[in-house]
């Protein structure tokens, strides 16, 4: 498994940070699976020891940037 840092910026302007683990090991893949679902579907990222979980709507992310955790 790979971990991801994630900064959502969501529609609003408010910046969401947090980690992502996935299988897989290229940004684009994964933001595929982070993004997964209809604009209503909620996904989730944590912090970093696994502590807290956030989740947030697919339709109310504005932008992403993923880099290797």
């Amino acid at each position: 498994m790979y971990l991801w840092k994630v900064v959502l910026l969501m529609n609003c302007g408010k910046e969401i940070v947090g980690c992502f683990e996935s299988k897989h090991d290229s940004s684009a893949d994964t933001a595929r699976e982070l993004m997964q679902g209809s604009p209503n579907t909620f996904n989730a990222i944590t912090n970093k020891e696994k502590t807290t979980q956030t989740l947030f709507k697919t339709g109310d992310v504005s932008a992403l940037t993923l880099c290797a955790g």
